[in-house]
């Protein structure tokens, strides 16, 4: 009888060390919306200082949510996402606690191909054979095939 209570105080002695060594953690559920609200997925979470999970894993899921477990402390979160403004912030986790971050982004400036024009043409001289030339058209094999329909 004394050995087992010798041994289940040895085992809660134990357990207490093993939970006052691994650090307190909380957890983070983070929306990621448009301007009117319209959930963003695909949007790409990055979260400093370094002892949060690999930047690269974190993405919104189809709605635009995500979701991690991180240390207690504070962070910086940075979110992206093309055709958006990148979104910044600071906040805060605490111990075994949930926090929800709701990230608005804002549009931002789209790229995308550009055509250059040559500067000594009027614009309203401007032909479309001017910018697709035409030998390309000119090897185009039209089909003279009908094709006959069927009624179901």
């Amino acid at each position: 009888m004394v050995v087992a209570r010798v041994a289940a105080a040895f085992f809660l002695v134990m357990s207490l060390d093993l939970a006052a060594q691994r650090p307190a953690q909380g957890h983070l559920k983070i929306q990621v919306t448009d301007p009117t609200t319209a959930r963003v997925p695909g949007a790409s979470i990055e979260i400093d200082p370094p002892t949060a999970p690999s930047k690269s894993a974190i993405k919104t899921d189809t709605k635009g949510e995500a979701q991690v477990d991180l240390p207690a402390g504070s962070y910086t979160i940075s979110i992206t996402c093309s055709g958006f403004e990148t979104f910044r912030n600071k906040f805060v986790i605490r111990a075994s606690e949930d926090e929800l971050l709701i990230a608005k982004l804002q549009i931002g400036q789209i790229s995308g191909p550009t055509v250059e024009l040559p500067v000594d043409i009027p614009l309203e001289q401007l032909l479309i054979s001017d910018a697709i030339p035409s030998h390309p058209l000119q090897n185009l094999t039209l089909s003279t095939k009908v094709s006959k329909r069927h009624r179901l």
